[in-house]
């Protein structure tokens, strides 16, 4: 019997020795403290750099394109090109154009104008085209204040000598719109202090961040 007593007191101390040996059992580990709030970016509106540029280009028009190769060289801000610091300076500005007019004949010699079997003069054809064109250049829908300045950009088209510069004229126009070229990150609501971005932004703040 003594020797199954030693050996208790055995077992005892050591189980005091794994919790800290002398006295009682140390108490329950105190609760982690709260985190600091995470800084987040504030929400505004930024110009996209070269390559989500060139992604958008190529989803609107179909085929894959590359007009940033002909951009001004961008200036990084603490090594990234994708800030809010950017803006369309005068040279980017004529690159912008030089390259909307380049891309704008060569998705029509592409046959780009083959989906599209109506005219500017077709009311309801011309505002599907300008609503779905315009969808794809903004990566939401068109408002209907930019659905008629676009419809006014495709019928001043209609006056040129070549059949299809209107499709030709308005793709110009989009390629070098404020929507093409600015991305949102406005939200539509904010919760403890965070901007939740709308559907259309959380869907272009995705595709520019996987494509």
């Amino acid at each position: 019997m003594k020797h199954r007593y030693d050996f208790c007191r055995l077992a005892v101390c050591l189980l005091w020795a794994s919790v800290g040996c002398t006295g009682a059992p140390s108490e329950s580990p105190a609760p982690t403290p709260a985190l600091s709030p995470v800084a987040l970016a504030p929400a505004g509106i930024r110009r996209l750099t070269g390559a989500e540029y060139d992604r958008a280009a190529s989803a609107l028009l179909g085929q894959t394109v590359t007009p940033s190769r002909a951009w001004p060289a961008e200036t990084p801000q603490n090594g990234f090109t994708r800030q809010r610091g950017q803006v369309v300076e005068a040279l980017l500005a004529s690159a912008l154009d030089d390259g909307a007019q380049a891309l704008a004949a060569q998705a029509l010699a592409a046959g780009f104008a083959d989906e599209w079997t109506c005219t500017a003069t077709e009311d309801a054809c011309a505002t599907r085209m300008v609503r779905e064109l315009g969808s794809r250049a903004f990566r939401r829908a068109p408002t209907e204040a930019e659905t008629q300045r676009y419809l006014a950009v495709l019928r001043a088209g209609q006056s040129e000598a070549e059949p299809g510069q209107e499709l030709a004229l308005l793709l110009r126009a989009l390629l070098q719109s404020p929507g093409m070229l600015y991305v949102t990150e406005l939200g539509g609501a904010s919760e403890g202090g965070a901007v939740l971005l709308d559907d259309d932004e959380l869907a272009s703040a995705l595709s520019f961040g996987v494509a």
